[in-house]
C-alpha cells in the first residue's frame, strides 16, 4: 500500500487495494463509466456494508461538483472511530471501480456533534450546507435524507 501526503495535506492511498482488495461483484457489473452520483452512492453503500458501526455518511458537494476532477467528499460517522478532535481527510485516486478521486474523513458521533456546533472546523471547502445525509439503511432500504 502506498501512503504519502499531497499538496492539500490529504493522505493518498492506493484506492484499489483498500477499497476493492478482493473481487467486487459491483466492479464486474459496471461496464460503462458511472456518473459521479452513481459512483458516490456505490461507495456509500459499500462503506455501510463493510463498517457495521457506521451510523451515517454525509456526501459533501463542492461548488464545482460537475468537474470530474473534483473529488467525491464523504464525512463518515463511525462509532468505532478514534476521537482526535479534528477532521482528518484521506484522499484516494480514481480506480476502475470508482473512476473519480475521493476524499473521506471519519469522525465519532461525539465529534460530529461538535462539528454541528461549530466547535470542530471542517476542512477548507467542506460545507454541511451543501451536504446530503445518508443514515445507515435499514434492511432493504437505500436510505438518504437531507
Amino acid at each position: 500500500m502506498r501512503l504519502h501526503a499531497d499538496s492539500s495535506d490529504c493522505a493518498i492511498l492506493d484506492w484499489r487495494l483498500l477499497t476493492f482488495g478482493f473481487h467486487s461483484p459491483r466492479a464486474s457489473i459496471m461496464t460503462v463509466k458511472p456518473s459521479k452520483d452513481e459512483a458516490a452512492r456505490s461507495l456509500i453503500t459499500w462503506h455501510f456494508e463493510i463498517e457495521p458501526e457506521m451510523t451515517e455518511i454525509y456526501r459533501i458537494r463542492a461548488s464545482n461538483e460537475d468537474d470530474p476532477h473534483e473529488p467525491i467528499r464523504l464525512l463518515e460517522v463511525n462509532e468505532r472511530s478514534v476521537d482526535t478532535g479534528k477532521v482528518q481527510v484521506f484522499g484516494f485516486r480514481p480506480s476502475k471501480e470508482i473512476p473519480y478521486p475521493s476524499h473521506v474523513a471519519e469522525v465519532t458521533p461525539e465529534e460530529m456533534q461538535r462539528i454541528l456546533q461549530r466547535l470542530i472546523p471542517l476542512p477548507e471547502g467542506w460545507d454541511l450546507d451543501r451536504a446530503e445525509r445518508y443514515p445507515r439503511p435499514e434492511a432493504g432500504n437505500g436510505g438518504r435524507s437531507n
